[in-house]
C-alpha cells in the first residue's frame, strides 16, 4: 500500500505535486493569484512548513485552499482526506498523474490473474490487430494505458470459461485508479458486448481522470466515446448507460469544477431523447449544453467514436477531427448564450434601442434624488421628525396647483395624472396616522383627502402578513388609478422578524426594488438608526442604503431645538450640493417648517 510518507519523499516534500497541479509561473514562499478561481488579489501562496516538513498552501481569500498537497488534490476532485477511501484515491491519483515509482493502481501486467467477485481474468499485451482496431476510432495505446484498459486472454467465471480469439477479442474497462473499482468486460465482436465483473457504487468511467478545473467537460454515451474524446484532449466521462439518471449532487460538483457541461449522446432515438430530458432538467440551473453530431443515427454511425472513425477513413487527420469536434462543442456554449439572451432579454442593455428615461420624482435642494424605479432611505433616531419629513413628499405630490408650499427643502414632481399615492404605516397608532394625514393635507393646502391618496395603518396586521398585503394593495391601486406616483413605507424593519437577519433582509430589499421597477414608481422607506448618527439599524439598513439612490439622515440638534437633515448619498446628483438643512416645529402653522440660516 502506498503511504503518504512515500509520496512526500518522492516529490520533494510535496512541492512537485503542487508544481504539477497548480498552473502558472509561481515561486514557493511568494504570494500570487489563485488560478482555480477569479482571484483579484495575490493572496495565495505555497510555502515550506518546517514543523510538518512538507510544502503547504494558504489562501487568505478562500480558506478551502489551505492545507497540504493531498488536500489540494482532494479539493480538485471532490474527495475528502478525512475519508479513508477518498484518501486512498488521492494517493493513487498522485501516483498515476506524476508517474511515481511506487506500488499503486496501474494496468495489470500481462499474464497476471486478477479476481473480481469470483471471476478470474488474465490480461495480455494488445496485439497489433487490436491496436489497429482501436486506432480506427482515434484511440492510441497511450490513451488505453492511461485509462487502465486491458486486453484479456481469458475470463473464468464460477461455472464457465471464456477465451479471447482474434475474431472475438475481449477487453477490460476499469473505472478508477484503484483495485476496488468497477470492472466491465467489453466484447465488441460478440453478441453480448458488455458484462459487469464488478460494480462499485457511484462510479463513472472517465470521471476519476477528469482535470481539477477546465472550461468544458463532456458527458457522453459510452466508455469508447470517452477514450475517443480523451485522444482529442477533451475531458469526458460517461454514465453507466444513456438512460441512467444524472444525480443533482454530481451536477453540483461538475459545475464547481467546469465552466460548461455538454451532453454528447448517441444520435439514435434513445440517445437524443435521454440527452434532451437531462438538458431540460438542468438547463435552468447550470451551464449545460447539448451537442448533436452530424450522423444518421444508424447502428453504423451514431456516436462520437463512429464520427472519428468515418472522418479518419475519409482521410482527415486527428488534429482536423479534434478541431471540428471542439467547434461543435463550443457551439453549444453559444447556443446557451443565445437562449439566455432570449429568456432574459429585458436584462440586456441595447444602445440601439435605449429604454425610456424615467421621470425624476424627488429632488433635494434641486439635486436629483430619485426617479421612477428607485428606492430612497430616510433614517434617523426616535423623535427626530423623519416620518413628518417623509410625509412632505406626499404633500408635494398633491400640490398640483403649484402653490408655494414648504416641503422642507424637497422638490416633488406634482401628481398631475392623479396616480396612486400610498403610505403604509407599521409603527404609529391609528389616531396618530390620522393626525399625520391631516398635516399632509394641510401642508398641501387641501381641505379634503383625494381618492388617489391612501394611508394604510398596518399595526393590527401580523408581521408575516404585511408584505403580502402591501403587494396586494399596490397591485389594486395601480389598476384603479392607472399607475403609482410614489410609495412610503414608514417602519420598513417591521415587515421582518429581525432587522439583523441578513438573508431575510436581502430578500426584502430585493422584493422592494422589484416592486419599484415593476410599477415604475419610487419607494421611500423610513428606518431607525442603530443609536449612532448615520448608522442605519441592522442588516436591513445596510442592504437598503446600498440599494437606495438617495440616503437621508435626520438627527436632533438639542441646542437649537430643531431637526438636521443630512444628505448622505445621491446617486444621480451631488450630496455636497444638496447640503445640510434644518426644520423645526411651528406652533402657529401646526406643522414642521424649514429654518433659514
Amino acid at each position: 500500500m502506498t503511504s503518504k510518507e512515500d509520496i512526500l519523499r518522492l516529490t520533494n516534500n510535496g512541492l512537485d505535486i503542487f508544481r504539477h497541479y497548480v498552473p502558472g509561473d509561481w515561486e514557493a514562499g511568494t504570494q500570487f493569484r489563485n488560478p482555480f478561481y477569479r482571484d483579484t488579489k495575490a493572496s495565495f501562496y505555497i510555502y515550506y512548513n518546517r514543523h510538518e516538513r512538507e510544502y503547504r498552501m494558504k489562501d487568505f481569500g478562500d480558506e478551502r485552499y489551505s492545507g497540504d498537497c493531498f488536500a489540494l488534490v482532494g479539493l480538485l476532485h471532490g474527495w475528502e482526506c478525512a475519508r479513508k477511501d477518498d484518501f486512498t484515491r488521492i494517493l493513487e491519483k498522485i501516483v498515476c498523474d506524476l508517474n511515481l515509482p511506487v506500488n499503486a493502481g496501474s494496468s495489470l501486467p500481462s499474464g497476471m490473474p486478477s479476481k473480481d467477485n469470483g471471476t478470474t481474468y488474465i490480461t495480455k499485451e494488445f496485439s497489433t490487430d487490436e491496436l489497429r482496431w482501436w486506432g480506427t476510432y482515434g484511440i492510441t495505446k497511450e490513451v488505453l494505458k492511461h485509462f487502465r484498459v486491458n486486453s484479456l486472454q481469458e475470463v473464468k467465471f464460477p461455472r464457465s470459461t471464456r477465451t479471447a480469439t482474434a475474431a472475438e477479442p475481449m477487453y477490460l474497462y476499469r473505472f478508477a485508479n484503484h483495485e476496488d473499482t468497477t470492472a466491465k468486460l467489453y466484447q465488441p465482436m460478440s453478441d453480448t458486448r458488455f458484462l459487469y465483473l464488478k460494480k462499485a457504487k457511484d462510479e463513472y468511467f472517465g470521471y476519476a481522470y477528469l482535470p481539477g478545473k477546465a472550461p468544458l467537460v463532456v458527458i457522453t454515451g459510452g466508455e469508447k466515446d470517452v477514450l475517443t474524446l480523451a485522444a482529442m484532449q477533451i475531458p469526458a466521462f460517461c454514465l453507466n448507460s444513456e438512460t441512467a439518471c444524472l444525480p443533482e449532487e454530481l451536477m453540483k460538483k461538475l459545475s464547481e469544477r467546469f465552466e460548461h457541461i455538454t451532453l454528447l449522446y448517441d444520435m439514435d432515438e434513445t440517445g437524443q431523447r435521454c440527452s434532451l430530458q437531462l438538458y431540460d432538467k438542468y438547463a435552468s440551473k447550470y451551464s449545460i449544453g447539448r451537442a448533436l453530431l452530424p450522423l444518421k443515427g444508424t447502428k453504423e454511425e451514431k456516436d462520437i467514436s463512429d464520427f472519428a472513425r468515418l472522418r479518419l477513413a475519409a482521410g482527415q487527420t486527428p488534429a482536423q477531427i479534434a478541431n471540428e469536434v471542439n467547434a461543435l462543442l463550443n457551439s453549444t456554449i453559444k447556443d446557451t448564450y443565445d437562449q439566455l439572451a432570449e429568456e432574459y432579454a429585458g436584462c440586456f442593455i441595447d444602445c440601439a434601442c435605449p429604454p425610456q428615461e424615467p421621470k425624476t420624482i424627488l429632488r433635494i435642494h434641486h439635486e436629483a434624488a430619485a426617479a421612477a424605479g428607485d428606492l430612497v432611505c430616510i433614517t434617523g433616531g426616535s423623535g427626530t421628525g423623519k416620518s413628518n419629513y417623509a410625509d412632505c413628499i406626499l404633500s408635494g405630490a398633491l400640490n398640483t396647483m403649484l402653490c408655494n408650499i414648504d416641503t422642507l427643502g424637497m422638490q416633488i414632481l406634482p401628481n398631475a395624472e392623479q396616480k396612486a399615492l400610498l403610505l403604509f404605516d407599521t409603527e404609529q397608532s391609528e389616531y396618530q396616522s390620522y393626525k399625520n394625514t391631516q398635516r399632509i393635507l394641510h401642508r398641501a393646502r387641501l381641505a379634503n383627502q383625494p381618492d388617489c391618496m391612501k394611508i394604510i395603518n398596518l399595526c393590527r396586521v401580523a408581521r408575516v402578513k404585511r408584505q403580502q398585503l402591501i403587494e396586494q394593495f399596490i397591485k389594486a391601486a395601480d389598476e384603479r388609478h392607472h399607475g403609482i406616483h410614489s410609495i412610503i413605507i414608514d417602519g420598513l424593519a417591521d415587515l421582518m422578524a429581525s432587522a439583523n437577519d441578513e438573508e431575510e433582509a436581502v430578500r426584502l430589499i430585493e422584493w422592494l426594488h422589484g416592486l419599484a421597477q415593476k410599477y415604475n414608481t419610487v419607494i421611500i422607506s423610513v428606518v431607525h438608526t442603530a443609536g449612532i448618527p448615520e448608522k442605519v439599524r441592522g442588516h436591513i439598513g445596510s442592504e437598503l442604503t446600498r440599494k437606495s439612490s438617495a440616503v437621508i439622515d435626520i438627527e436632533t440638534d438639542r441646542k437649537k431645538n430643531c431637526s438636521v437633515v443630512k444628505v448622505l448619498k445621491l446617486r444621480a446628483g451631488s450630496a455636497v450640493k444638496a447640503g445640510i438643512s434644518m426644520f423645526e416645529w411651528d406652533e402657529r402653522t401646526e406643522m414642521h417648517c424649514s429654518m433659514v440660516g
